[in-house]
């Protein structure tokens, strides 16, 4: 695959992701650890079978202990992320969360260069304006360690993925069997968090939804850009998400930009294009600006 369709596979992909908090806000009251539980649980369904018409085998990808680490992985970001939002408002948890993960994906992949950094700091100094100019920023502070938890989550998630598709696992196959673990581990928050959430529609909607397309299609789509572009890199075109997960709530939810917020958002747009750039070139091009 060239780097260039990597990358606007893994821009489609966080651009779905834009739409969790949105989704989340517009759903019953339930815990962030029920919510991922179901979330995993459908999207594992859904995964098995599909690597499977794809002639991917999840349990071969069981048997990586990558794959488990980003099943761990997902799962706090599944649980921290989900009541980030709630307790941070969903601005400011997407901020933090996702606008984090690429800072822990470099320290995590330990392989990165100054263009990456330059581009990186470009994207979240926008989102900071982003958040503030949308008056969208409060401050409590287990939301704020929630949401920290899940960028270091999804960061160790994109390491881990970007390993187990490196040594050969379909990303198909990577999804279902990172998304396998992740139910398993979040399926007694479900049950103990109680269900009676998903008897009501805007319960099953939201799983639905979020198992859908910002899980099944996304994290495959990511998966698959993963196979040829590094987890930092990756990481930093997820700050799609928050502008995304911005214009949903201005059109969806009513809420107001100031001039600021805009700016922010062109900052990070920029970031984004800049990242984009750095990630098409060829890899050896990539390689020779690391080592210097």
């Amino acid at each position: 695959m060239s780097r260039g369709l990597a990358v606007a596979q893994v821009l489609v992909g966080t651009a779905l992701f834009g739409t969790v908090g949105t989704a989340r806000a517009l759903g019953p009251d339930a815990s962030g650890a029920a919510v991922g539980g179901a979330r995993a649980l459908l999207a594992a369904l859904l995964l098995v079978p599909l690597a499977a018409w794809a002639g991917q085998s999840w349990q071969a990808a069981l048997r990586r202990r990558s794959v488990w680490a980003a099943g761990l992985a997902q799962a706090g970001f599944q649980a921290c992320f989900l009541s980030a939002v709630l307790l941070t408002g969903v601005a400011t948890g997407t901020l933090l969360a996702i606008g984090s993960a690429p800072l822990f994906a470099g320290l995590l992949h330990r392989r990165v260069d100054r263009r990456w950094a330059a581009a990186t700091s470009v994207g979240v100094a926008g989102l900071v304006l982003l958040v503030v100019g949308g008056d969208g920023l409060s401050v409590d502070v287990l939301g704020v360690l929630l949401a920290l938890g899940a960028g270091f989550s999804y960061a160790a998630w994109t390491v881990a993925t970007g390993r187990a598709v490196a040594t050969g696992t379909g990303p198909v196959a990577a999804s279902a069997g990172t998304f396998v673990v992740t139910a398993a581990v979040l399926l007694p928050a479900l049950v103990l968090g109680g269900t009676g959430w998903l008897s009501v529609p805007s319960g099953w909607l939201l799983v639905v939804w979020l198992a859908v397309f910002p899980t099944v299609v996304s994290y495959v789509l990511l998966a698959r850009g993963l196979g040829s572009l590094a987890p930092p890199v990756v990481a930093t075109l997820g700050l799609t998400e928050p502008v995304v997960a911005t214009l949903l709530a201005v059109l969806v939810l009513g809420e107001q930009l100031t001039d600021v917020a805009w700016l922010g958002a062109a900052l990070v747009v920029a970031g984004l294009a800049a990242t984009a750039l750095v990630a098409a070139r060829p890899a050896a091009a990539v390689g020779r600006a690391a080592a210097r």
